[in-house]
């Protein structure tokens, strides 16, 4: 389970994890902000998906494997960000403050967090497509980024 993948520390604490479907639909998004800054995190978000396009065309066109990894979209602002394009063609975003050049750690906090989405998309009464709504969902986000923020922390 996904509670069981274990996390390499970083140093960069994670405040918002986003979820979006095949079509850029929202399915889920999280954020330890307050709501005055959830909105520009949104918006952040939203950009990112014109890179993880940008990057999903450049690699099918060439002959290599593609790795669904797709590490630092961008910085932006106070932000870095990180994507993921997972074998549904939906896109998992993470959004971190923008510290330092070392980016250990958050490819394992974004396979984690692939697998806690995996798991809700099992749940029979789930609608695909459908934003998800499942409070163990959401435990296992607050799980993952708050061990994942402890970590970096600990390496501060």
């Amino acid at each position: 389970p996904w509670c069981c993948v274990n996390i390499v520390a970083s140093v960069m604490s994670i405040f918002c994890v986003a979820y979006v479907g095949k079509f850029n639909e929202p399915l889920y998004f999280y954020s330890k902000e307050d709501t005055s800054e959830t909105l520009h995190l949104q918006m952040i978000v939203h950009s990112c998906l014109d890179v993880v396009e940008e990057r999903k065309k450049r690699a099918v066109s060439s002959t290599a494997a593609f790795d669904l990894y797709l590490g630092q979209l961008f910085p932006i602002e106070d932000y870095r960000t990180f994507g993921c394009y997972t074998n549904t063609h939906n896109k998992l975003i993470v959004i971190c403050e923008n510290g330092t050049s070392d980016t250990g750690g958050i490819k394992e906090t974004i396979a984690a967090l692939n697998v806690a989405f995996v798991n809700a998309l099992q749940n029979p009464f789930h609608l695909v497509g459908a934003p998800f709504s499942s409070k163990s969902l959401e435990l296992g986000v607050q799980q993952i980024v708050q061990r994942h923020n402890n970590n970096a922390t600990k390496r501060k």
